[in-house]
């Protein structure tokens, strides 16, 4: 068996990004009271779930989101455009349909999965909104003694997109770095110049936004033997720009793999720990009464969770058995850190500490993006950086 455990320096890195000081958004991303509203709505290729914040429209042909829609203010946010018409199991791609009408309710989509070459092999899925908080989760798998399921992937399972024809449409990605001389951060307007890629790009954190909605994305995703692109959570998120026929762009962001038995494992993964993903969405969550990548960050509190520290591995362990439990807010410190480098991104979790939230507001302003990916830097040299 081959177990995955981070590395120290990219453990501690993750931990700083969730050294949170509350979970909860801003007031100004809370919405109004729901109305009442029916359990579906909307045409025959969608259903709508809904919260006291967002409706959420979902495809009756796949657990994903087509579009999530701000109940305050009306603005919309795009999910998943494409079909998805295969799920790769154990790293092969398998056709997958649905085996009967999927179940909803006002605020839960229910799928069974099923796959004509594997017979008797079966995934039930949900989608699942609860305040600015959309759930994909795996609930359930059935396989056979002829094919047990190891790993599941979901390659264009676009939880989120932004296009060229959306204003103010961005992404911010990140990848997690030991060397706290530098970093990883991308930030990129998605314009009709933006180059497609010709394969999905990995990241460990993943942000995007419109000139009026902000999403941010976590997951559960873990993979049985890292390697190369895999290694060193880099591929936690997949994401990749694709140009359309009328010269648009758009680029999309979805989980990388999971680990639903570990090779040698004694068992598969159950409850809390099977495959999921989160989204939320929000719209000026900190008061500048202006929305990009910011708000993204901010509103990452409400699902980022703590990634524990190496440990000792036991023989036969899962390798996604290391906690994923909510991040919980530590006791305040103003202490420099050698773990949160030069990343924008993290310290934008960081400004609202008790400690100077001016400092750290003047820390996380944004460079300006640009047309094509644009990577930041650090201050060349330091080795640590102060939060607040």
């Amino acid at each position: 068996m081959s177990l995955r455990f981070p590395s120290a320096a990219v453990a501690a890195a993750s931990a700083a990004v969730l050294a949170l000081v509350g979970s909860a958004l801003p007031a100004s991303a809370a919405g109004p009271p729901p109305p009442a509203a029916p359990a579906e709505t909307g045409t025959a290729a969608a259903a709508v779930l809904t919260s006291a914040q967002l409706s959420v429209a979902v495809a009756r042909d796949f657990p994903r989101v087509l579009t999530y829609t701000d109940r305050a203010g009306g603005a919309r946010l795009t999910g998943s455009t494409r079909p998805v018409t295969a799920v790769t199991l154990n790293g092969t791609a398998h056709p997958v349909k649905l085996k009967g009408a999927p179940a909803f309710t006002a605020s839960t989509a229910r799928y069974t999965l099923v796959f004509d070459d594997l017979p008797g092999v079966e995934i039930d899925a949900s989608l699942s909104v609860t305040g600015r908080v959309t759930t994909f989760r795996v609930t359930g798998v059935r396989d056979t003694g002829a094919f047990r399921v190891g790993t599941i992937d979901i390659p264009g399972h676009d939880l989120i997109s932004v296009a060229s024809t959306d204003t103010g449409a961005a992404t911010a990605f990140t990848q997690l770095d030991p060397d706290s001389t530098r970093t990883a951060d991308v930030f990129a307007k998605v314009t009709d110049r933006t180059p497609a890629d010709s394969s999905p790009v990995g990241a460990s954190y993943a942000l995007a936004n419109t000139g009026r909605l902000a999403a941010a994305v976590e997951s559960n995703s873990s993979y049985d033997k890292p390697s190369g692109a895999t290694g060193g959570d880099d591929a936690r998120f997949w994401h990749q720009a694709r140009k359309a026929e009328d010269g648009s762009v758009r680029v999309g962001v979805w989980s990388g793999r999971w680990t639903y038995r570990g090779e040698g494992a004694p068992k598969p993964e159950s409850g809390e720990n099977l495959p999921w993903a989160k989204v939320v969405v929000t719209p000026d969550a900190n008061g500048d009464k202006a929305v990009d990548w910011q708000d993204g960050a901010v509103a990452f509190r409400s699902i980022g969770v703590r990634r524990r520290a190496p440990r000792t591995p036991r023989t036969g362990s899962s390798p996604t058995s290391r906690s994923t439990s909510p991040a919980r807010p530590p006791t305040p410190s103003c202490a420099p850190s050698t773990t949160s480098s030069g990343s924008r991104w993290r310290r934008t979790v960081w400004a609202s500490s008790p400690c100077s939230r001016a400092t750290a507001r003047r820390a996380t302003t944004p460079p300006t993006p640009t047309t094509a990916a644009t990577t930041t830097s650090g201050p060349a040299g330091s080795r640590t950086s102060t939060h607040c």
